[in-house]
Formats: C-alpha cells, sequence, structure tokens
C-alpha cells in the first residue's frame, strides 16, 4: 500500500502541475469520485474513465 500511495502522490501532483482546475471544479470531481469509488466497489477501469472523459 506504501508503494502505490506514493505513485498516486507523484502522479497527482504531475497532474495539478499540468492542469489549472479551479476549486468548484475540484469539489465536484472529489464527490463524483467518492461516489464512483463506492459504486464500483473501488475497482478502477481505466478504459471507463477515458470514454466517460471523452463523452463530455
Amino acid at each position: 500500500m506504501f508503494k502505490v500511495a506514493v505513485e498516486l502522490g507523484a502522479i497527482s501532483h504531475m497532474l495539478a502541475a499540468v492542469h489549472d482546475i479551479d476549486d468548484d471544479t475540484m469539489i465536484k470531481l472529489r464527490a463524483m469520485c467518492t461516489d464512483e469509488v463506492k459504486r464500483i466497489n473501488g475497482i478502477i477501469n481505466f478504459e471507463k474513465a477515458v470514454r466517460y472523459q471523452r463523452s463530455e
């Protein structure tokens, strides 16, 4: 779990460095991700996330 947390931290910082996301969008994103993780029991599917982001 420690190594996964380190990698997630690195990815989070890289994304934050290259994207300018306002506070309201970040709050909505956090809520959406919380609901999604509850619904899918924590099993993240990258391909589904890409399709979702491309659909908007």
